[in-house]
């Protein structure tokens, strides 16, 4: 970092109360402020004698997870479409599929087995679905 920048910085930033610098130090939003920005933000604190404290995980990070949350609603979408074929499938064979069938020492039902699994599939777009809508609610009052 340049010293001339952060000096440069420094006298702007000089201008602004403690409480707004502690403000933006603990935010600590890189995509607003820069490192010099929060360099001379530090020093000046210091040279007020305001105690420090821990900043916050940057903003940057903050964006990967609503963008992993977002991926949430398309997730339940193709889960949902999975099940939906599959349950126009399986009840066009349901005849063939109600026969039980020997494995061995086990007999399955694959009638049941079908069911199961699409019920897995069903579960699990509503899941997806009730986490977007969740995390697309904590963003709004953030």
């Amino acid at each position: 970092m340049s010293e001339k920048t952060v000096t440069e910085i420094s006298v702007q930033m000089k201008e602004k109360e403690s409480n707004e610098l502690l403000k933006i130090w603990e935010e600590n939003n890189t995509d607003e402020w820069t490192g010099e920005a929060f360099e001379a933000i530090k020093a000046i604190l210091t040279e007020r004698g305001v105690k420090i404290p821990p900043q916050l995980e940057k903003k940057k990070d903050e964006k990967k997870t609503r963008a992993a949350a977002s991926n949430l609603g398309s997730t339940g979408l193709y889960l949902l479409a999975i099940w939906l074929v599959a349950s126009i499938a399986i009840g066009a064979l349901r005849p063939k599929f109600s026969n039980p069938v020997q494995i061995g020492p086990i007999t399955f039902n694959l009638l049941v087995l079908t069911d199961l699994l699409l019920t897995g599939f069903l579960f699990g777009s509503i899941t997806c679905f009730v986490l977007n809508f969740v995390n697309k609610r904590k963003q709004k009052r953030n």
